[in-house]
Order: C-alpha cells, then structure tokens, then sequence
C-alpha cells in the first residue's frame, strides 16, 4: 500500500532504484536519479478509471420525500458527493477497501444531516469476525494525532502532544482510546449509539474484490506495480540511449581530459595530457571510441508488450488500439473490449450502494422521511447503479432513456421522479411539452373535433394506452 501511495504521489523512482539498480551499476543514486526518466503509469491509469467511472446518484425510491433528502445529502455542504465518489473509486483501487463513520448527536449535524467522517484505510489495523457468520463484530483503528499551534507573531504552525490513539468501532458504541484527550475518564471515551442504532455498528465498509472468509479485499493497483517500475526502466534507457546516439563514447589509454581547456559540447574540441608512463614510454595517448548503433525496435516492442499487460490488468483499451477502433463504424468492437471494466465497475458501484444503505437510513430516520416499519425491517434506500457502467456523453444518456421509454421499461414521470421533481411540478412539465409540441404556436394543427376528443379521452381504450410509454 505504501509503495502504491508513493508512485501515486511522484515518488516512484526510490522504488524503481531499489529493483533495478545493480550493484554493478558505477553511478551513484543522485546521478541515478537525474537520469532517471517516468510516464507515471500508476496515476495515470487510475485518473483514466475514475475518468471512465459514471456519476451516480439517483436513488431506488420513487418517493419524492425521500429523494429530496437523499439528494440534499449529496450537495457539497454534506457528502461533496461530486469529489467523494471518486476518492471512493481511487480507494478501492490502491487501498483496497474504503472506511467512513457518521455520528447522529446534535453537534455532529448539519441540517439534521449527520456528518461523515472519511477514514485512512491503512489505519485499519484489524477486523474481528463473528465466528460462525464471518461477519464483522468490530473494527479497530489506530492513527498518529497531534494538535497544531499557530504562533500569530510569526506565523509559524508548531505541533504538539503527538501520541496514537485508537478507535474501537463496535456493535452500539464507539469507544476511543486517547491518554491525553480524555485523561480525567481513564484515558477513553465511550461514545454509544442512539436507541435506534443499539445493535449496528456505525461504519461505512466498501470493499473491492473480498472473499468471504478474508478480512480485508484484494489491492487492484497492486497488480499494477512491477508493470509500471519495468515501464519506467524501458523509459530510462531509451531516453539514455537516445542522448547517446551519434556522441560515442571516448575512452582514453594513457592520458586524462584536460577539463579546463577542452569544451565538452558537440563542436568542441577535447585536450589529453598523456599520463607519466606514456610520456616515459614516449608513446601517444590512444582514444577508443564506444558507440551505441542499431535501432531500438526491441524495446519499442517490448514498451508494447508491458503496456499491453498492465492495460490487460487494469481493464482499459490501449491508447493505441483505441485510436486504431475510433475509426471503426461500429461501436459494438469497443463495446466488447470494454467489459472488463463494466465488470469492475459494476462490483464497485454495488458495493458502493450496499456500503451506504445504513447510512442513508439513518439519515431518513433522523429527518423523519421512514416510516418504523420500514426503519426496523431496514429497508435498504439507497443509490442506484447507472444504466451504464462506463462514463457516457449526454447525446449516449438521452438516447438509452429515450430507449427505456420506447421499450416501456421508464416513463416521463418516472424519470421526472428521479430527478426528485414533486407530482404538481411533473404535471406542469407535462403541460408545458404538450403546449410547446401541439400548442397554438406550433406548426402541427388539429381540427378542432381531434383536439376535443383527445382532451376527453374519447375512443381511447385501455388496451392503446401502453403503446407509447411518453406521457405515462
């Protein structure tokens, strides 16, 4: 994980040093460093995954209460769910798995929303499993805290009483284990759940790819790793290679370089003093030259070879392929080759879902938007997964609604609903598209008899209202 966080944050070449440098290698690791040449494979195909990855943020109800609840929860003064899902998706691909906790006590609400609180998944030390339904009974979690002081005068931030603190997420309480914070109790705090919540444990888990008897999932990216350290390499020694074609490579028997009278440059010209022995020996210095010829198609092909392995492994198109299909008329072959990342990002939006069902219940329930019926049955209100699993153009989104209407699979009003649009404001829509399509001013004319029998629903039957799912 933090080899991952590393190359994500620029800092691959101390990874890509320590597997490839050689203890034959005769530079030293601040020249080794200069030379060293990276694309950053790693932060670039996880921005092109959440590049790809659809927004979602519609919700499985229909109920317009609900919705709106729902919807403000998302805004930017709560969830920010614009930037969170994404954090979310980079999470899932270079950690893992995906932590956050909410609190419903009154200073912990915006709005009667309660606020969440992202956790570092790496500060996840251990998750303790029921034996029998290898469910989760508890979490615990431990960071590195500190308090920072701003000296006005100077400005400057200084840190103090750093000291680790541990969480204990469990079923009913959190309790939080901190010898300074809370010194007079004991050094911990419980901090128990509402009556509502008595037998949940108040924490956000989103998995990637877990199997059921692990405790923590699978880390995609670190399938990209070696691909992208073995990509840097190809990179640095064509870019070595490339500075050295047509400048051989002197070595001199017999005598040094005169540094300070010789100008190093193409054009220059070089002066040797001979060495002692040589001059004894009355013999010239003698240059040999080393020079790097041929091309370098082997590792063009091997560059293709890799990139074409760590594409594979992360379940994109190749740059080059995609260009070569962009001129195809047909968009079922990059239909085909994008399955694997439907795939992906169908178990990530699902478990995305799942992950915050509890949480979007407590906050209907804080807001009285559930019934207690549905509160102790735990009806599940929560996000729903794009029709697409793969980031659309908005011509590609109009045109699959269009073809759910056609096919009878939505309706104007459920979609209007979706959007958390009320009945009376669905219904003045409605009107307003039948004025602006069959109105006075527009160029289609009826004669009055037509228009008559149609606002009375006459010779109108049951059976033909199905036809056209548009105005349902």
């Amino acid at each position: 994980m933090a080899i991952i966080s590393d190359m994500m944050s620029g800092y691959g070449a101390i990874h890509a040093k320590n597997r490839w440098k050689t203890s034959a290698s005769q530079l030293s690791d601040d020249d080794w460093y200069k030379m060293f040449v990276s694309f950053e494979y790693m932060k670039k195909v996880v921005n092109e995954l959440k590049i790809l990855a659809p927004y979602m943020s519609t919700f499985n109800t229909e109920n317009n209460k609900k919705i709106k609840l729902l919807r403000k929860t998302l805004e930017k003064e709560h969830l920010n769910w614009h930037q969170l899902l994404y954090e979310i998706y980079e999470t899932l691909e270079t950690k893992g798995d995906f932590f956050a906790y909410w609190s419903t006590s009154e200073n912990s609400k915006v709005d009667d929303i309660p606020r969440l609180k992202v956790l570092k998944s790496e500060c996840i030390e251990d998750i303790i499993l029921d034996p029998i339904t290898n469910e989760p009974t508890s979490y615990i979690y431990k960071e590195m805290v500190s308090e920072e002081k701003v000296d006005e005068k100077t400005g400057f931030v200084t840190t103090v009483n750093s000291r680790g603190v541990t969480w204990i997420f469990t079923k009913g309480y959190i309790r939080i284990n901190d010898s300074y914070k809370y010194s007079d109790s004991g050094g911990f705090k419980i901090f128990s759940n509402g009556a509502d919540y008595a037998d949940e444990i108040r924490l956000i888990h989103i998995p990637s790819f877990k199997k059921q008897s692990e405790k923590f999932s699978e880390i995609p990216a670190s399938q990209y790793v070696d691909a992208c350290l073995l990509l840097d390499k190809i990179d640095t020694n064509r870019d070595i290679i490339n500075d050295h074609l047509g400048f051989p490579f002197p070595f001199i028997i017999g005598g040094k370089i005169d540094a300070e009278n010789s100008q190093l440059i193409p054009g220059g010209a070089g002066y040797i003093e001979p060495d002692e022995w040589a001059k004894a020996s009355g013999k010239m210095p003698e240059m040999v030259k080393m020079e790097i010829s041929g091309d370098i198609t082997s590792i063009i092909s091997q560059k293709e070879d890799v990139v074409s392995d760590l594409y594979k492994k992360v379940c994109l198109i190749r740059e080059s392929l995609e260009e070569r299909l962009s001129g195809s008329d047909s968009s079922r072959n990059i239909s085909q080759l994008r399955l694997g990342i439907e795939q992906k990002n169908t178990k990530y939006y699902e478990n995305i879902a799942e992950g915050f069902a509890p949480y979007f219940r407590s906050v209907l329930k804080e807001n009285g938007a559930i019934s207690d019926k549905e509160f102790n049955d735990k009806v599940k209100y929560t996000l729903e997964l794009p029709d697409v699993l793969i980031n659309n153009s908005i011509f590609d989104d109009l045109l699959i609604v269009q073809m759910k209407r056609a096919l009878g699979k939505s309706t104007l009003t459920s979609e209007m609903k979706k959007e958390g649009k009320t009945d009376s404001e669905i219904e003045k829509r409605k009107e307003e598209i039948i004025d602006e399509m069959y109105g006075k001013n527009s160029d289609m004319s009826f004669p009055d008899e037509v228009i008559d029998r149609v606002s009375n629903a006459n010779n109108v039957s049951d059976d033909s209202v199905g036809l056209d799912n548009n105005f349902k």
